[in-house]
């Protein structure tokens, strides 16, 4: 028996190669199969996340409408001084009044005083001579784009998407630190002119009510926000479950992204009369047999045409959410013109002008929107969205104030007080 054992025993092996290249192949089988679903899943829960970011900031404009009466104005603030960093020029988004409503009571009540300026480069105040007596930040904060403010340098997790990876800016600016990121904006309708106004125009450093501007702000800025004017329930006659009130927007990580780093019309009248202005130049250039102005499926090829201009010699950090702090459109603004992901095209070469600007997301299919009672959605690439190419609606337009949204169901949800919607219903996904 024991010489039996013996020779069982000198019979008996391990795993061949062959069975180990087995094995590890279906474990790598077993891990390619798997890692998908696991980012799959890991996606989900982050994108799940922006959406609780999102429905915290649109309650908070309806806590913020309770205690005073109004929505939160996107562009407001102090005015009046020439002088750098006296006031902030009017310019402030909706999001600077949302803070005490989104447990951010120490940077509200920092905003609110007056602050001694840093020492560094950065500083808006920064004099050599040292006679001048010691300069302070104004109380309500400076311009938006002031380097070296601390509150404006704030990142605010409520306001970020768990999937967007960028933080701080594209690129060094003068030397300081640059203000904080945003991913969720103001919903101005379905309209652009005016979108980087409102009613006011500026005279010698300050802003004045302008008839004309009124009436155009009037005709075209049909959404739940509107620049430098109050909005609230009352003025939402489709319904606040029907009416779009924010919007995802994927900052900019540098690069060509089309829905990120803007193009610039070279006549805003065009961008005016074809928000699809971008894609009328594309088919254009394609039956001539030009090199594209695209690449497929969204970013710029980096080259200039004749109706629009790519290498515009904006800031690196002039490009979209980059600035929570700042009200103009490109930062924290948008409008349900072209559906969500598609390309943001700006009437002048400056961030401080109105455009065709749709939400983002890095989400896979579309991006999150809020209705203005707080309802959060996904909305995907493909809703129909009319006609690109019909006129926005102006004083003066082919499409007149008070027509129907051109721009299909998408345009609908945008509009304020339109009814298109009256028939839908309102519910989750």
């Amino acid at each position: 028996m024991l010489i039996l054992s013996k020779r069982l025993c000198r019979h008996r092996s391990g795993f061949t190669v062959v069975e180990l290249c087995a094995v590890v192949a279906l474990i790598g089988i077993l891990v390619a199969l798997l890692l998908p679903a696991v980012q799959a899943a890991r996606e989900n829960a982050r994108r799940t996340n922006c959406q609780n970011n999102m429905m915290q900031v649109a309650l908070a404009i309806r806590n913020y409408q309770n205690s005073y009466g109004h929505f939160p104005v996107q562009l407001h603030g102090t005015d009046g001084s020439v002088v750098p960093g006296a006031d902030n020029d009017g310019r402030l988004s909706f999001l600077v009044g949302l803070l005490p409503f989104i447990d951010q009571i120490p940077l509200a009540e920092a905003i609110d005083q007056e602050q001694e300026y840093g020492s560094g480069p950065s500083s808006a105040w920064e004099s050599d001579d040292e006679s001048q007596p010691s300069r302070l930040w104004p109380r309500n904060g400076p311009e938006p784009f002031a380097v070296g403010y601390p509150p404006w340098q704030s990142e605010v997790p409520t306001y970020r998407c768990p999937s967007d990876p960028g933080y701080g800016a594209n690129a060094d600016f003068g030397g300081g630190a640059v203000n904080g990121r945003t991913n969720y904006a103001a919903c101005l309708g379905d309209g652009c002119l005016t979108a980087a106004t409102g009613p006011y125009k500026q005279i010698k450093g300050t802003l004045v009510f302008d008839e004309l501007r009124a009436k155009q702000t009037n005709a075209a800025m049909r959404g739940a926000f509107v620049p430098r004017v109050p909005t609230r329930d009352a003025d939402i006659t489709d319904g606040i479950a029907y009416t779009l009130l924010l919007g995802e927007i994927g900052t900019s990580l540098g690069g060509n992204s089309i829905c990120r780093k803007p193009g610039v019309a070279v006549e805003a009248e065009q961008l005016l009369n074809d928000p699809g202005l971008v894609r009328t130049v594309e088919q254009k250039r394609k039956a001539s047999g030009e090199q594209p102005l695209l690449y497929y499926p969204r970013r710029w090829n980096g080259f200039d045409d004749p109706q629009i201009t790519v290498d515009t010699g904006l800031d690196s950090i002039q490009e979209r959410g980059l600035n929570w702090v700042d009200g103009m459109p490109l930062y924290t603004g948008f409008n349900t013109i072209l559906p969500p992901n598609r390309e943001i095209v700006l009437s002048a070469a400056r961030d401080d002008c109105w455009g065709v600007l749709p939400p983002s997301s890095y989400h896979q299919g579309g991006a999150n929107i809020a209705m203005v009672d707080g309802a959060v959605r996904f909305i995907s690439d493909e809703i129909d969205a009319g006609s690109a190419h019909q006129p926005t609606v102006y004083l003066g337009s082919p499409t007149p104030p008070g027509s129907p949204s051109p721009y299909g169901v998408w345009g609908a949800m945008g509009t304020r007080s339109s009814s298109e919607l009256a028939n839908l219903k309102s519910g989750p996904n």
